[in-house]
């Protein structure tokens, strides 16, 4: 029986993250989708938004029964981009399928819902890291590695700390620390999937990533 619950993420990199971290919810009934699995060219987040605004539909008319967007906010000063135009840019593509935001500014932590009058289930959307901030979602990962882990990641800001001439873009920091972490566990070169697969993130003291793990579970289940 196909399945009728979709997360939408950017790319194959996000994918591979939920594919492991759904499962392990108890979430076994929803399929992850990329642009590029779905007809379009090329992932990434603007593809992603597009994607999400054209399944709106099937939402309405139940051929859908949940349908979540999931994407980074960036930086406002890098890319004029940021959480806050971030979140027009989605309400603008899913404006014109007659979806209206639906969730206060205050509410934000329990994620982000979007409504269409005509149809019984709401949309929902999480822009990473935390529904306020610029970032990624690598500053919410590598902010909830396992605390038995601070010495790694003390000592991964000390090796950045160290680098004076640096090859990535200031803003492409936080995804070197997590490499640079991840390196430093079991297996170097695993992905992100591996902080699932090895309990390796703190599901019950970060608050933020509890926060995160409440919005999926509260909209998928």
């Amino acid at each position: 029986m196909p399945r009728t619950k979709y997360l939408t993420v950017e790319g194959i990199y996000d994918k591979t993250f939920y594919d492991s971290l759904l499962p392990k919810l108890g979430i076994n009934d929803v399929e992850v989708i990329i642009p590029n699995n779905s007809g379009i060219a090329y992932n990434g987040k603007g593809n992603a938004i597009d994607l999400f605004a054209s399944s709106l539909l099937s939402l309405c008319s139940g051929s859908i029964n949940k349908l979540a967007l999931i994407i980074d906010s960036d930086f406002s000063e890098i890319s004029s981009e940021g959480f806050n135009n971030t979140l027009k840019a989605v309400i603008k593509k899913t404006y014109g399928k007659g979806f209206d935001l639906k969730t206060t500014p205050a509410n934000y932590n329990n994620g982000i819902k979007l409504k269409n009058d005509s149809c019984e289930q709401n949309a929902a959307l999480w822009i990473m890291p935390d529904n306020k901030s610029d970032g990624y979602l690598e500053y919410l990962l590598f902010n909830a590695l396992n605390l038995v882990k601070n010495s790694i990641t003390s000592e991964v800001k000390n090796i950045i700390g160290k680098i004076k001439t640096k090859e990535y873009p200031v803003h492409h920091e936080m995804k070197a620390m997590l490499a640079i972490a991840m390196a430093m566990f079991e297996n170097p070169g695993r992905n992100i999937s591996h902080l699932i697969d090895k309990d390796i993130l703190d599901y019950k003291n970060n608050e933020s990533l509890r926060i995160f793990i409440t919005f999926l579970c509260d909209y998928f289940r």
